[in-house]
């Protein structure tokens, strides 16, 4: 089983996934992978997803051609990487309730850099491979925490830019963003919404109710 976390930067969806892993036995949390198996994971995956390796790897190359390539491909490629290495991980065991920390929902987000119409992402998922459970995490108050409060916040691109390409940035997710989450409640069979101001306790009864 796979169970994919989406949500705004700062939404709670690590924090929600090492949690609901921490409670052991079938649980396993994939968020990075050393570099050794990415690299050995992503052709794995072309190879049996060829379709939607490449539509992910072309749309990576055509938003950097027009936006910032210098600054953030390698930046933006590094991610992809990562969430197309989680899938393959997710293929070992069928047994397993396997957490993605960041799948292609999320690539959604950090790829583009302009507001979508609905007819965009519905095009974008139908190039996401299916899982059994999205979480979609929401927490207000800690949205886009780490790029704005995190200790660490200067190691992202995106604030090497600048103070007016940030604020366009977080306005363009946001907007995305509500369309990403329309369309999931439209179109996913077993959606779980996760509200962090109601805690984390409410969150995970709600997730293995659907296990």
């Amino acid at each position: 089983m796979i169970i994919e976390f989406y949500g705004l930067p700062g939404s709670g969806k690590t924090t929600i996934s090492r949690t609901l892993a921490e409670r052991g036995g079938k649980y396993v949390y994939l968020h990075t992978s050393p570099r050794f198996e990415t690299i050995r994971l992503v052709p794995l995956f072309a190879f049996k997803n060829p379709g939607k390796a490449l539509f992910w790897f072309c749309e990576l190359f055509k938003e950097s051609m027009k936006f910032h390539f210098g600054t953030l491909f390698r930046y933006k490629l590094h991610l992809l990487l990562i969430s197309i290495a989680q899938y393959q991980q997710a293929q070992r065991n069928a047994e397993t309730v396997y957490l993605l920390d960041e799948g292609l929902f999320q690539r959604i987000l950090s790829i583009y850099e302009t507001k979508k119409t609905r007819e965009d992402i519905e095009r974008y998922i139908r190039h996401i491979p299916k899982v059994d459970i999205v979480v979609i995490a929401e927490n207000k108050s800690t949205e886009f925490y780490r790029f704005k409060e995190s200790p660490h916040r200067y190691e992202s691109p995106r604030l090497h830019l600048g103070k007016e390409y940030f604020e366009n940035w977080m306005e363009v997710v946001r907007y995305n963003d509500a369309i990403i989450k329309s369309v999931l409640k439209g179109t996913q069979k077993n959606i779980v919404v996760c509200d962090g101001a109601k805690g984390l306790g409410n969150c995970m009864d709600k997730i293995e109710k659907e296990v």
